[in-house]
């Protein structure tokens, strides 16, 4: 499946929101399927977009090609995804302390 494919997000996939200022507002998304394939996106206010000229513009930047790495595999169990994300690809506070928001689907 091609990368950022939207065809993944309707198949069997797991996804992880990092909100990285804690606001619950802004925050970067990785999803995964059973297969490896990768789909990230930066969400800005909360995802929810404006009409402008009658079109939709959603907060969702989903051209954003974070650098990240996942292995897949399938088990007789179901299956597994190990995901690695560098603190390079994400932006965060300049704090010593680190207080982030996450969800996972």
């Amino acid at each position: 499946m091609r990368r950022d494919a939207d065809r993944l997000l309707d198949e069997d996939n797991v996804q992880i929101i990092l909100d990285t200022f804690n606001d619950s507002r802004n925050g970067y998304m990785f999803v995964t399927t059973p297969l490896g394939a990768k789909l990230e996106q930066q969400i800005s206010e909360e995802g929810e977009g404006n009409t402008r000229a009658g079109l939709l513009n959603t907060n969702v930047n989903r051209n954003w090609d974070g650098i990240w790495g996942v292995a897949a595999r399938i088990t007789d169990d179901g299956w597994t995804a190990e995901i690695a994300i560098p603190l390079t690809t994400v932006r965060f506070a300049d704090a010593g302390e680190q207080t982030w928001g996450s969800r996972s689907t």
